[in-house]
């Protein structure tokens, strides 16, 4: 939409004013939080809220005139204060009713600002009136409550406007009283009330006078408040006169000087007059009846007309005819100063127009349309750019870009052009080459690449657009290419040191921005034919031919380098990477041993394989230097990587490995453990073979340090290997009695750890050490004095060994009499038992003659039966019946076997064997009371695979 801002009145419907037939005339309004106050030529006073739809009248007392000229309410709409032409003052409160002030002189008021009001109470009102006097007045209660002069105008100026500003700050709050008259701005600072910033102007107000005009006018103050400061428009005869006043700190000083806004000229100047005033300075054009302010105009209001002129350039935007036949005669322009405020706006966003006959609410729309054009013209490029759209955005930069251009800022200009769309492509080109600024065309080449670039990135997120991303690519790729060309010309053509390093900067940023538009070959052409090799393998590296770059810094002797160029590499190109560094390892730890392991044991080159990059460091034994020391450091982090990374390898290709007794891991830990045996000291031999995590091949770290002549470490070797005779042996040999002690306790079995033992004694003894065979005792824990004994020549003194002695007989007489206790112990056992057998040879059961099978209840007489001590009988061929089908499977098979045996044999004495092992097997238990029974009570009572029919039934 490219029409501009619109204005115009809308009349509002304020019927009430219509009384016996008769419409009253509109005297004064008021305007603040949707609350407007109406005073009508016949006295009477509405208050109207057009919100709510209320409307209601004052009540006054019968009697009191009241021609009401004036109407002032506070911010919040709790109070207000009217005052008549005859100089008679009316508070009317929230019960809408007039209050004469008595202790008021009657003088006509002009302006209020009010300070610290509640909704029963305003402690502060500052007026001004017509005679020039300022009053402090003070209600509480709905009430007047005190009424002072503190102060009047020079030559008792008519006060035309009153206003209040504060600032919040730490120790309180800081007030700024403005005080307007038709000619004078005067301006009155201090703290914590009305009353005590008037008292310090005691003198009078003409040193607090900050401007003067020589003509007189309406004398309105408007206030805008901004972020950090508060402008003030006042109404002079001269024209809007605007300052501003800082609310940022205590001193609230004016912060600009006062600029003039002059007043739209109302008729045309004709050419009698233009040659009268060619003479002398032209008149002033007539100050307007009022003035509002929205956020981008100022709305003047003249008799005939309403005339919009934008703030920001001063130019007329619109006239708005006032015919008397539908307005009536325009009197003022009001605000919703309240509403404003509370919104964060100027006073003018919400503006109303009252006449002689009606109320017109001014209709804004579009005001915000055009204003980038009027900033423009301006010159103004950071506003333009703020409230421009996003169609007019390109407009803005072009513009920008041209003045830029015009001011030689080719830098600058070149952004500017490189963000807009109105200019086409060439034109910029050739305007950068007319002025022959090729620094200035690579920037811009440089962001138009950046933008097809962020062009292509949301094609990449948009896959519908693929016909736009081969447009892109052919684009770039001729702007890129061009873009070198002309940047290596500049190189080539540049003197100064500065200018050369920016073009080198600028070609190094153009290359990396060349990445993946198959552009190589053409752009590494163009860098070898001038000369450019560096940055040669700068567009290879963004390229990710790394192998290019590997060679150019090996030829170049600057390893190093190249190492950090390794260690640079993304991740994805790590299996490319890895290649690059098994080719020119051997090269790089001959140059840089310490860089190139450091390297090697970074957490990003863990895919590098030891077994494959170890040929290319093999570093000779003799060697002492820093090659070895960085070698074994390697091959110490191999280890240990390795072992972390055990659980990861693949079971099946571990066990194979084991299986055949090789593993990387033992092959490198056997590697290590020959370069400490043949250069390092004993001591970190033994160290790496004590560490628990090591994996190495014992046999084979035996048969070096056996040739090594490392005799500690062969010790602890058998040890491992569990020789412990031969380490015992060695650890003798070689004299170090505590290593063989040591190994002396390694075995877990008593009677190994005697053996070895034994045999240290024995040396001890050949070596004439008698006198150390009671600390053999001590520390053994196994021997005796009875051990040692032997080995003790006789001409020794006894009396050495008294101790061990008489401790050995003590613990001889503490197991004789250990041994006769238990002795006595079986004696009395054995005898409670031939006891017990006595008394059971000694036992009968009795039952009579009539006794019964328990089982079939038929006579025990008629056949083989058993009788148990607890007076149960059973037939032989009942309790087996009962016996056999409760037994385990051997057991019937036993039972089976000795019936069978018993049937056939053939002689008395093998019958009565297998008889009686039948008895036992039958007879152990009753089977009413025994162990049968128990077991029987997890049986079922009915078995389903014996009668399934009776299990059927239950």
């Amino acid at each position: 939409d490219e029409r501009g801002p619109e204005f115009s009145f809308r009349r509002e419907d304020i019927g009430f004013l219509t009384g016996d037939g008769v419409s009253s005339r509109i005297a004064c309004a008021s305007l603040n939080r949707d609350s407007i106050w109406i005073a009508s030529d016949r006295g009477d006073l509405w208050r109207w809220k057009p919100g709510a739809g209320e409307i209601a009248s004052v009540e006054f007392r019968k009697g009191e005139k009241r021609d009401i000229v004036n109407v002032f309410q506070d911010q919040a709409g709790y109070h207000c204060l009217a005052t008549s032409s005859a100089g008679d003052n009316f508070y009317i409160g929230q019960k809408l009713k007039g209050t004469l002030l008595t202790r008021m002189k009657p003088q006509v008021l002009e302006a209020a600002a009010w300070n610290q009001c509640t909704e029963t109470s305003a402690k502060e009102v500052l007026l001004g009136s017509a005679s020039g006097n300022l009053l402090l007045l003070s209600i509480d209660g709905g009430k007047e409550k005190a009424v002072k002069n503190v102060g009047e105008t020079p030559d008792k100026q008519a006060v035309t406007d009153v206003r209040l500003v504060s600032v919040s700050i730490r120790d309180g709050e800081v007030l700024c009283i403005l005080v307007a008259t038709r000619q004078h701005l005067y301006v009155l600072r201090g703290s914590t009330s009305m009353e005590e910033v008037l008292a310090k102007h005691t003198a009078g107000l003409r040193k607090s006078c900050v401007m003067e005009i020589p003509l007189e006018g309406p004398g309105n103050l408007i206030l805008d408040s901004r972020p950090d400061c508060m402008d003030v428009f006042w109404v002079t005869g001269i024209g809007l006169v605007k300052t501003s006043i800082a609310t940022n700190n205590a001193q609230m000083a004016l912060t600009k000087p006062p600029v003039v806004v002059k007043y739209p000229v109302l008729e045309p100047v004709t050419d009698e007059e233009e040659m009268i005033m060619s003479g002398m300075y032209p008149a002033p054009p007539r100050a307007p009846l009022s003035v509002a302010i929205t956020a981008f105009h100022f709305v003047f209001l003249y008799t005939e007309a309403a005339r919009v002129v934008s703030r920001i350039d001063d130019s007329l935007v619109q006239v708005l005819p006032l015919s008397s036949q539908k307005y009536g005669t325009p009197k003022v322009l009001f605000s919703d100063f309240g509403a404003a405020e509370e919104k964060g706006i100027v006073e003018g966003e919400a503006i109303f127009m009252h006449s002689t006959t009606s109320l017109f609410r001014l209709q804004i729309e579009r005001e915000r349309q055009n204003v980038w054009q009027v900033y423009l013209r301006k010159k103004n490029y950071e506003q333009a750019m703020r409230f421009a759209g996003a169609l007019q955005v390109s407009k803005v930069h072009a513009a920008h870009a041209e003045a830029l251009f015009a001011d030689g800022k080719f830098q600058e200009a070149a952004k500017r052009y490189a963000w807009q769309s109105d200019i086409s492509f060439e034109r910029v080109c050739l305007l950068f080459l007319n002025a022959r600024q090729e620094h200035a065309l690579t920037t811009f080449l440089k962001l138009k690449l950046g933008s097809l670039r962020s062009n292509r990135a949301e094609t990449e997120r948009n896959p519908s657009a693929i016909p736009k991303y081969d447009e892109y690519k052919a684009q770039a790729a001729m702007i890129s290419v061009w873009a070198v060309e002309i940047t290596l010309h500049w190189l080539n053509s540049v003197t100064d040191p500065e200018e050369a390093k920016a073009a080198k900067r600028d070609l190094r940023e153009l290359l990396r921005a060349c990445r993946g538009l198959d552009i190589k070959s053409t752009v590494t052409n163009l860098l070898l034919s001038h000369g450019w090799a560096e940055e040669r393998v700068l567009f290879a590296e963004s390229e990710g031919d790394y192998e290019t770059v590997a060679v150019y810094f090996v030829n170049q002797r600057r390893y190093k380098e190249l190492i950090d160029k390794f260690i640079a590499i993304p991740e994805k190109d790590r299996g490319a990477r890895d290649e690059l560094v098994y080719r020119f390892a051997s090269i790089l730890f001959q140059h840089e041993p310490a860089a190139f392991v450091s390297m090697l044991v970074r957490p990003t080159f863990t895919t590098i394989d030891a077994l494959q990059i170890f040929p290319s460091m093999v570093v000779p034994t003799h060697e002492k230097g820093s090659h070895m020391k960085e070698w074994i450091r390697f091959l110490e982090f191999t280890i240990r990587a390795r072992r972390a990374d055990t659980g990861k390898i693949d079971q099946d290709s571990r066990e194979r490995r084991e299986a055949r007794g090789w593993t990387p891991e033992v092959a490198l830990s056997n590697i290590l453990m020959l370069y400490y045996a043949e250069t390092a000291e004993e001591d970190r031999l033994i160290a790496f073979l004590t560490d628990d995590t090591t994996h190495f091949d014992p046999l084979f770290a035996l048969r070096v340090c056996h040739d090594l002549r490392k005799d500690r470490a062969v010790v602890l070797l058998y040890g491992l290997l569990g020789m412990h005779q031969e380490a015992v042996d060695v650890a003798l040999a070689t004299g170090d009695v505590q290593l063989a002690y040591h190994n002396a306790n390694r075995p877990s079995s008593e009677a190994v750890r005697r053996k070895l033992w034994l045999s240290i004694a024995r040396a001890q003894e050949a070596a004439g050490k008698v006198d150390s065979m009671r600390d053999l005792i001590e520390k053994s824990g196994t021997l005796t004095i009875k051990d040692v004994l032997q080995f003790v020549q006789e001409e020794s003194v006894v009396s050495e060994f008294k101790t061990d002695i008489c401790r050995t007989l003590d613990e001889y007489e503490s197991q004789i009499k250990a041994l006769r206790s238990e002795m006595d112990t079986y004696r009395k056992a054995s005898q409670g038992i031939k006891e017990e057998l006595r008394k059971v040879d000694q036992k009968r059961v009795d039952f009579s003659a009539q006794q019964r099978c328990e089982l079939c209840n038929q006579g025990v007489f008629t056949q083989k039966f058993y009788v148990f001590l607890c007076g149960h009988c059973f037939h032989s061929t009942c309790m087996r019946e009962l016996v056999f089908v409760n037994m385990e499977t051997p057991q019937q098979k036993r039972l089976e076997d000795l019936e069978a045996s018993e049937r056939n044999a053939t002689t008395p004495a093998e019958k009565a064997k297998h008889v009686a092992e039948i008895d036992d097997i039958l007879a152990t238990d009753c089977a009413l009371c025994g162990d049968l029974m128990v077991k029987c009570t997890v049986q079922p009572f009915v078995h389903p695979f014996m009668d399934e029919e009776e299990a059927e039934s239950w």
